[in-house]
């Protein structure tokens, strides 16, 4: 399985920094099985410069309603067009979000025309999304039979200040099953560390530190500290820290890295559980997880 952000800041994005949005597929020898989790910034170029063309996206994934997390889909949605898509695109969701989404695609003109292609909506707090890979033929297409593997996204439910869905992303393989989480916006819950447990990878929100723990957690959020403490109980190996708030970007680093690593070194449970790395993943980058 491959994964790419396309932007790991918080509501109010740092300069140069899209808010938080990824992309993940089954992987190179593949063909199918790529979604786009969320859609912020300028997604087609951002996908381009990745080597994705736009009508490769299998499934957009919206996790909430809130605008950052997707304003950009008629951005996106438009270039689908102009790109001259055929096949249905799968818009699933939290159903406020996919709700809203509907409404912002109608306000640009674009959901009627989105027709010539078609859009399945698909509420992803009833039922999970298969997105079937199949391997790549010499030149360069999918072959037709049976898939070879597969991408599953099931959702959970986290604690924001809307209705929010955590996701649990498997790569399902002849092979072996490969597992992400992602918190999506939250406040500490307990659902996360039950649903990241088996889990490569842990992709958790840190929309700030400790001292600002009361007010974040009131808000919805979690700090960098609160994001190693999921991770330490999943025992998960490896943690990535996004929607990172502007001061917190473009050299401010460190603080977050620093606190994520002090709180996991502190925690008995994580010296036995936990010996991966603690990152804020480089956007425009693709790397593996197995």
């Amino acid at each position: 399985m491959r994964l790419a952000f396309l932007g790991v800041a918080g509501a109010l994005p740092a300069a140069g920094h899209s808010n938080v949005s990824f992309v993940v597929t089954a992987g190179v020898a593949t063909a199918g099985a790529t979604a786009l989790v969320d859609c912020s910034g300028t997604p087609a170029a951002a996908l381009e410069q990745l080597g994705v063309c736009p009508t490769e996206i299998d499934s957009v994934i919206l996790t909430h309603a809130h605008t950052d997390h997707l304003y950009a889909l008629p951005s996106l949605m438009h270039a689908q067009l102009m790109l001259g898509r055929s096949a249905r695109l799968t818009l699933a969701g939290e159903p406020a979000a996919l709700q809203r989404a509907r409404a912002l695609l109608d306000a640009a003109g674009l959901l009627e025309r989105a027709e010539s292609f078609g859009i399945a909506w698909h509420d992803l707090s009833r039922s999970e999304l298969r997105l079937a890979a199949r391997e790549m033929g010499a030149d360069g297409a999918g072959r037709s039979g049976d898939a070879t593997a597969e991408l599953c996204f099931r959702s959970f439910a986290v604690e924001h200040s809307v209705p929010t869905l955590g996701l649990l992303i498997e790569h399902r393989s002849v092979q072996n099953t490969t597992r992400i989480c992602s918190s999506g916006d939250t406040r500490p819950c307990e659902a996360v560390a039950v649903n990241a447990r088996g889990a490569a990878l842990l992709i958790h929100e840190a929309s700030g530190l400790a001292d600002e723990e009361s007010e974040l957690n009131a808000a919805g959020h979690s700090s960098a500290r609160q994001a190693a403490a999921a991770a330490a109980a999943a025992g998960v190996r490896q943690l990535q820290l996004v929607h990172l708030p502007p001061w917190g970007l473009n050299g401010g680093e460190s603080r977050f890295l620093s606190e994520a690593r002090t709180a996991l070194a502190r925690t008995a449970l994580a010296r036995a559980a936990f010996d991966g790395d603690v990152a804020i993943p480089q956007t425009g980058r693709w790397f593996d997880v197995s």
